[in-house]
């Protein structure tokens, strides 16, 4: 291969004759003063698998293939109907041939090819090249929707592989995903994916809070008040938050839960008092037919409810309004003490309740009968 500058007075990117020619490319510069051979003056047999640049080749006759950069995946394509993949083409009369033993990576150096493998969940081996980062090595771009770690190193951001990792040897490579954590406390957890770990189980910082009234563990991305079962499926954004509740209370029957997505009344919540996103989650309480009888907007600091009451009973209730569910509020208050709501924090409290009264009434009548 010719990667490089060729000058001379009859300048040959490769030789000025050769006998037989097999996965040979030129993407360098040839330059001849008198004469300028890409690859050569003659060939005794018929060139295979040889590729060109498309506005670099010189003397090039039909039996080489030109070959351009295609910007949408960065990797040279040929520029015939076909549009097929270079280092493919290449990779593929290695392997065919059995006797090469280097590679072609994305950018079609020569590579020494070794193995990595992703662990579980992944289970997988990838070939890649020594001394090409992960993305010239054609890494699928699945692979990089978790954080790997290589195996036997401290998981955290700095040792993190990504794309623009240059591989030196083969490795094991440990899926994990990121926990970031906001609020009363500020941690990032790194746990390693398996599908049957639960929040409260391994995040012991935030274990207390999990199991306190006083508090409010959140998913950010997904507005969803968070439990010590809550399954981690993915990389998430938590914020533990002081409970300071604001009861928005709504119109009977006007909008049903289907229509309320609690992200979207979260942000616009923001929108009207400039309140941060991450200070606030929101839940719903609902009748039994299913409409929505109040907003419940759990807040980070208490100075901020003043402001979400105000703005909240300020709210022009015309045609005109852009603010969803929140267009239908009676009117905004901080939370009675004791009240019960039907919300998601509140129902796995309230449903106990229910059952002890139940359980306490079918112990009286028994006791009358």
């Amino acid at each position: 291969m010719n990667y490089g500058s060729v000058e001379g007075t009859i300048a040959c990117g490769i030789g000025n004759r050769v006998v037989n020619t097999s996965n040979v490319v030129n993407v360098g510069n040839v330059v001849g003063t008198n004469e300028t051979y890409s690859f050569w003056q003659v060939s005794d047999g018929v060139p295979k698998s040889v590729y060109g640049i498309k506005d670099k080749c010189e003397n090039c006759d039909g039996n080489i293939t030109l070959i351009s950069m295609n910007t949408s995946d960065n990797r040279y394509h040929t520029v015939d109907g076909e549009h097929e993949i270079v280092d493919v083409l290449l990779n593929e009369e290695v392997k065919n041939n059995g006797e090469y033993e280097l590679g072609w990576d994305r950018k079609l150096y020569l590579r020494t090819p070794t193995i990595i493998h992703i662990g579980n969940p992944i289970n997988r081996d990838i070939e890649v090249y020594i001394g090409s980062t992960l993305e010239d090595s054609c890494v699928p771009d699945d692979i990089f929707n978790h954080h790997l770690v290589p195996k036997g190193m401290t998981p955290c951001e700095e040792n993190e592989v990504n794309r623009s990792t240059i591989i030196e040897d083969g490795i094991e490579l440990i899926p994990y995903y990121v926990i970031n954590i906001s609020g009363e406390v500020n941690e990032v957890y790194y746990i390693e994916v398996d599908n049957e770990q639960k929040l409260g189980e391994v995040v012991d910082k935030l274990k207390e809070y999990l199991e306190s009234k006083d508090y409010a563990v959140g998913d950010i991305d997904n507005n969803a008040l968070l439990n010590g079962g809550s399954p981690i499926l993915r990389d998430m954004n938590v914020v533990v938050m002081k409970k300071h509740v604001v009861i928005i209370d709504i119109e009977e029957s006007k909008i049903h839960e289907d229509d309320v997505n609690t992200s979207a009344v979260a942000e616009a919540i923001s929108v009207l008092t400039g309140i941060d996103r991450n200070d606030i989650l929101v839940d719903i309480d609902v009748d039994e037919q299913g409409y929505v009888m109040r907003v419940i907007v759990m807040l980070q600091n208490v100075n901020l409810c003043d402001t979400l009451i105000s703005a909240i009973n300020n709210i022009v209730k015309d045609e005109n309004c852009q603010y969803g569910v929140l267009c239908h509020n009676l009117g905004a208050r901080l939370e009675v003490e004791g009240e019960i709501l039907l919300s998601f924090s509140y129902r796995t409290e309230h449903n106990e309740r229910i059952l002890l009264t139940f359980l306490v009434i079918i112990n009286m009548l028994m006791f009358i009968n």
